[in-house]
């Protein structure tokens, strides 16, 4: 709630900063915090990155809901980057979603529900499903398009939607 109030808060500075007609660009800085070491031009893949910040303290028995991780786990493995294979980027993702769940308190994230039985293959388990198993007290999130979910599929006897 505190970074949604942050990112309004400053919206509201920068829009009131650049509607003065003094105002001059050069005056801008890059919020360090904001952004990894060398934005734009960071050479640190995402891993690099985690493992440069500063780690979360919590007290060891603090009853915090995990965190849901919106950003797509196979996107920060380098899908869609030059030179990075989709099998590459799914073991990427894995590798930082291990991190997130140990290090950083995220749940696991499939973030397209059918992807979730695709890719290299762990001991003949897709990494997504072996992360859940190697991990079973984690939460296991899942983001999907209402108009992937075929309404057949749906178990229509409760009338009721369940999360």
């Amino acid at each position: 709630m505190l970074r949604i109030i942050k990112y309004i808060y400053f919206s509201v500075i920068c829009l009131i900063l650049t509607s003065k007609n003094s105002y001059s660009q050069s005056t801008l800085q890059i919020d360090t915090l904001q952004y990894p070491k060398g934005y734009p031009n960071s050479l640190l893949s995402v891993s690099q990155q985690l493992h440069s910040y500063p780690l979360p303290r919590y007290f060891s028995s603090h009853n915090l809901q995990r965190l849901f991780n919106w950003m797509d786990p196979n996107y920060m493995g380098g899908q869609g980057q030059p030179n990075i294979k989709t099998n590459t980027a799914i073991i990427n993702a894995a590798k930082i979603q291990e991190e997130l769940i140990t290090t950083w308190y995220y749940g696991i994230v499939i973030t397209n529900s059918g992807t979730a039985f695709t890719g290299p293959l762990n001991k003949g388990c897709p990494m997504n499903i072996d992360l859940a198993n190697k991990y079973p007290n984690v939460s296991l999130d899942v983001t999907t398009l209402w108009t992937q979910v075929r309404p057949k599929k749906l178990d229509t006897s409760t009338k009721m939607l369940l999360f």
